[in-house]
């Protein structure tokens, strides 16, 4: 879903001064949302990571220190 598809499935409340109160989401836009926010904490995790990984089996990440991002 692209950022143009995206928008199309927010609608906004607007109180009696024309003042938008609430944004109201399709729930296909919902998890689209979520799904974006997922990716780009999945990316941060893997460039806050990445120095570790180019290091080798001697910069070998321990499941114990990315236990808690994965599960």
């Amino acid at each position: 879903m692209t950022a143009k598809e995206l928008a199309e499935g927010v609608r906004f409340v607007v109180d009696g001064h024309g003042q938008v109160t609430n944004v109201v989401l399709t729930l296909a836009a919902w998890q689209q949302l979520i799904d974006r926010i997922e990716d780009a904490d999945d990316r941060r995790l893997l460039e806050e990571l990445a120095p570790k990984l180019a290091n080798g089996p001697g910069g070998a990440v321990r499941w114990s220190e990315v236990e808690g991002d994965w599960a």
